[in-house]
């Protein structure tokens, strides 16, 4: 039997509820003891008194608070910049690898021009002396079908006295055309090629892409397309006007298709 707390009548140990209150009765619980050591513990008491447990029944006992080590002051700075956002640094462009020392200026390229013209003059008369002789091997008949005058084989060689001026200006045009052909395609097969022309070459100049690395196909049929427009209005005056101003001593060709003519030997 045990006493109701409320009324204080006697009642079963199994009854819930109070027969005369009719009030639930509390749960019975056992003497609140340590789970570590087994030694009582005054109801309340949040630690064991004997050893140190802490305690928030008589049945389970609960792990002390971890307190997070004390870390050192290198420690601190590396947790702090791993949690804040990385940052990716904006990418810087890449230098030249063709050094500014390192390109040709308007001597060294003068000179190279010079040796190029000599040869480029002697390939046009070679050019002329042959077309000249075909045209006089020729039959009459053949020469007209190529709208070529037929008085002009009829004329000595040597003899163009008599040349009307309308024949002299279609001769004129077809020379330009055709020298301006020939110096295009002199240009673009050695460049192309080997890096240069021989005069270049022999001057020890090289035709590169400014990252260093080789021209392309597409670069030296612009730089070489815009070589006439270099050459305005005589002796290349302006394309020497952008090399003495421009950083790495470009022409107008060199800037629209991304080279520089380089001193070999100073190439590291």
């Amino acid at each position: 039997m045990r006493k109701c707390p409320f009324c204080a009548s006697e009642i079963e140990e199994e009854n819930r509820f109070c027969l005369y209150c009719g009030k639930e009765q509390p749960e019975k619980t056992d003497p609140k003891v340590c789970p570590k050591c087994s030694r009582g513990i005054t109801q309340g008491d949040a630690f064991c008194t004997s050893c140190g447990t802490r305690v928030v029944s008589g049945k389970e006992p609960v792990a002390p608070a971890q307190v997070p080590a004390p870390t050192s002051q290198p420690e601190r700075t590396a947790e702090k910049a791993r949690r804040q956002p990385q940052q990716t640094p904006e990418a810087q462009p890449a230098a030249p690898a063709v050094p500014r020392e390192a390109c040709a200026g308007v001597g060294q390229r003068f000179v190279a021009l010079i040796f190029d013209t000599m040869i480029i003059i002697f390939l046009m008369n070679l050019l002329i002396s042959l077309g000249v002789d075909l045209v006089y091997s020729m039959d009459i008949d053949v020469v007209s079908k190529l709208g070529i005058e037929p008085w002009l084989k009829e004329l000595p060689q040597e003899d163009f006295s008599f040349v009307e001026m309308k024949d002299m200006a279609n001769l004129l045009f077809l020379s330009i055309i055709s020298n301006s052909a020939l110096i295009f395609t002199y240009y673009f097969i050695f460049e192309a090629a080997v890096g240069a022309p021989p005069g270049k070459l022999i001057t020890g100049l090289r035709v590169l892409k400014k990252d260093g690395g080789k021209c392309t196909i597409g670069a030296v049929a612009v730089r070489n397309l815009l070589r006439f427009v270099d050459a305005l209005p005589f002796l290349y005056l302006l394309g020497a006007l952008f090399v003495s101003f421009t950083p790495y001593k470009q022409r107008l060709g060199d800037l629209a298709a991304g080279t520089v003519v380089a001193n070999k030997r100073l190439l590291k």
